[in-house]
């Protein structure tokens, strides 16, 4: 299953899963020989939500939200 890390200025990082440490999280892609790819990095406080890919969610919206 996909999932989708959405950070606070709407960018989308999609991976296969991820792993946490005290400062964020690590997202990874993984291949057929299940070999764990890094494919981008949050730090905590500029991470919104995860959420599995084919969970509908607004990202154009986050723009109304208060800074």
């Amino acid at each position: 299953m996909k999932l989708q890390a959405v950070t606070i200025d709407g960018t989308v990082i999609e991976a296969d899963a991820f792993e946490t440490d005290e400062h964020g999280l690590t997202l990874q892609r993984t291949d057929e020989a299940v070999t764990a790819e890094s494919v981008g990095f949050v730090p905590f406080e500029r991470l919104m939500y995860v959420v599995p890919e084919d969970v509908e969610h607004k990202v154009d919206s986050l723009e109304d939200l208060p800074a």
